[in-house]
């Protein structure tokens, strides 16, 4: 069965951003979703160093080293620097800022099982300019498991990590 988020949850992650030049660099956050209202899907996404983010490190002067929340309603993706209490407007779902619908990968091919730090996983992809990687929690149900890891860009000279932390997982929008 593909995958499919949960309508709502919050989780803490890990982030990994490859850049070329730059190199490495890693980041915690925590992703809050919620589509409970499909006329008005939510997101919400807090990193504790937005510097190497594709959105807030090149928003808040170039890749300067602060907090950075993402919102994301009505189409619309806001960011805001709590250290300075700077917020901008960043862009709409027209221009690929949007919410990831909730069943974001279910067209993604299944490659196979793989275990990732003692958590059994499913292994996706789905496919854009270059290959992208979802590992989730094992469960016959798709609505039942859990995200471990994803992985945009793979083999790219640019690529997105995010260990996605599975104690964490709540299966609501707790702010």
């Amino acid at each position: 069965e593909p995958p499919v988020w949960a309508k709502t949850f919050t989780q803490s992650f890990d982030e990994t951003v490859t850049y070329p030049v730059i190199g490495t660099k890693k980041t915690k956050g925590v992703y809050y979703y919620d589509v409970s209202d499909p006329t008005n899907m939510l997101t919400r996404i807090d990193r504790d160093n937005g510097q190497w983010d594709r959105y807030c490190g090149l928003t808040h002067g170039q890749f300067s080293a602060s907090k950075c929340n993402q919102y994301v309603s009505n189409g619309d993706r806001y960011i805001h620097y709590p250290d300075s209490d700077d917020c901008c407007y960043c862009c709409s779902a027209d221009h690929g800022c949007g919410v990831l619908s909730n069943n974001w990968i279910t067209d993604g091919a299944y490659l196979d099982e793989e275990t990732m730090d003692g958590v059994d996983t499913y292994k996706w992809n789905k496919q854009g300019a270059q290959a992208n990687w979802y590992f989730e929690t094992k469960a016959d149900k798709a609505a039942d498991r859990v995200p471990v890891k994803s992985d945009m860009g793979v083999g790219s000279s640019t690529e997105f990590i995010q260990d996605w932390i599975p104690s964490t997982y709540k299966a609501s929008v707790a702010a």
